[in-house]
Formats: C-alpha cells, sequence, structure tokens
C-alpha cells in the first residue's frame, strides 16, 4: 500500500479552510528522536550497501525541495542541493545524494535525482527512467529528452549489481495541482508498470501542501485535518 507524505513549503498566505474536528490520520509529533533511531538501525540485505530510493516528479513538482527538506530535517540544519538554489533550474544529470545525521554519520539509504517527466516532448524519457530502476544508468549521465540511453551506449551499465538497482520509486505531486497529472499519465505508464512488475516498494509524496490550503500554511500539524488535502 503505497504511503502519502507531505511536505510544507513556503507561498502567500489565502483565506482559511473549515478545520476537521477529527484528522483523517493519527500522527504522533512527538516522536522525531525514536524516527531517526530506527532509521540509522536499518539493515539492508546481502549484497545491498545502501537502499537507492528514486525521486521521479512532473516538472517543477518540488522533488529537490522535498530531497533538501529531508535533509535538512535529518541533520538539524539547513542544507540545499546544488541545483535546486532556484526553481528555474532543472538538472540534466542524474545525482545521487547521500544523507547524513547529526553527527555525520551517513544513513543506510540515499536519493537519486533526475530530471522532471514531461509530457513525452519534454523532461526525461521514460525508458531513462525505467533503465534507472534496473541499474544501467551510471551516476552523473546527462539525459537528452529526444533520445532515450540504449544498450550500446557507453554510458550504459550493461551488467548492473544489486546495489546499482532502485529498491524504492518516490513520487512526488504538486497538491496544488494535482491535475498535472492528466497530461503525463501516458508517459508515466510503462514506469508505473514496469516499477510493479520488478516489485519495486512505491511511495507518493504530496508536495507543496500550504498552497493548496491555507490552513496548513498557517500550521503544518494541522495537515490531518484539512479536507482540501484529504481530497486530493
Amino acid at each position: 500500500e503505497n504511503n502519502c507524505i507531505m511536505g510544507l513549503f513556503g507561498s502567500k498566505q489565502q483565506p482559511k479552510d473549515p478545520e476537521i474536528e477529527n484528522p483523517w490520520r493519527e500522527v504522533d509529533w512527538s516522536n522525531r528522536e525514536q524516527i531517526l533511531q530506527n532509521l540509522k538501525q536499518i539493515r539492508t540485505s546481502p549484497g545491498v550497501d545502501t537502499l537507492r530510493i528514486l525521486v521521479v516528479e512532473p516538472i517543477c513538482a518540488g522533488k529537490s525541495s522535498f530531497i533538501t527538506s529531508v535533509n535538512t530535517a535529518l541533520q538539524g540544519r539547513n542544507t540545499s542541493l546544488d541545483h535546486s538554489l532556484t526553481d528555474s533550474i532543472v538538472s540534466p544529470k542524474y545525482a545521487v545524494y547521500t544523507v547524513k545525521d547529526t553527527e555525520g554519520s551517513l544513513f543506510p539509504f540515499v536519493f537519486g535525482d533526475t530530471m522532471g517527466v514531461g509530457d513525452g516532448e519534454s523532461g526525461a524519457c521514460p525508458e531513462d527512467i525505467i533503465n534507472i530502476l534496473k541499474g544501467h544508468v551510471p551516476e552523473g549521465y546527462i539525459f537528452n529528452p529526444s533520445m532515450e540511453l540504449t544498450a550500446d551506449s557507453s554510458d550504459f551499465n550493461k551488467n548492473p549489481a544489486l546495489n546499482d538497482k532502485i529498491h524504492c520509486l518516490v513520487f512526488v505531486i504538486p497538491s496544488n495541482n494535482i491535475y498535472i497529472m492528466r497530461g503525463i499519465t501516458a508517459t508515466l505508464k510503462p514506469v508505473l508498470q514496469s516499477t510493479c512488475d520488478l516489485g519495486i516498494a512505491q511511495v507518493i509524496i504530496m508536495s507543496k501542501v500550504d498552497k493548496a490550503c491555507p490552513l496548513v500554511c498557517e500550521d503544518l500539524k494541522m495537515i490531518y485535518r484539512s479536507q482540501k488535502i484529504e481530497d486530493r
């Protein structure tokens, strides 16, 4: 079953939204230290040094901001990705980011960051995303929206190890523009089908929740009392 994790990013304040009396999901906001401890104690399977989490999005949905937010929360200080300093920049490379704790030790997982997925004429090719899932695409590979990576390319990893493959696919969807998915459903269909065929875990991240609901903009802890967010 997919999990929905929702992030908060700044935007202009809007009129308030009615509050739901009973939250539609119960969350303990006081167990941060226990969560951090659980993450540090993750044990991988033989042949896997680190869990690889691939983060995919429609173009400019907030993918890099999500990775930065996770990194900031786990390190306990403000962090940034080199190519996410401004929303106008779209990285053409496949980048992999490690995550450290407050003491500088690495967590046993990394985030893979790609170009956003477009409508078939822009963004990363779905075939490239599928090849990342299978471990064929090396870190630093430069995407070409008009031409996918092929098996005869010098960049193609023909014999990926288990450690090269993706173990979890995270899809970021902007809550303030949820209908953007209608335009790229056909593009994403082969990616999602391959994810299922390969038995890769899937997670949905709803980003920009403050732009979708003024109640949440004022207080993130109201996210599970927001009718607008639940409806999405």
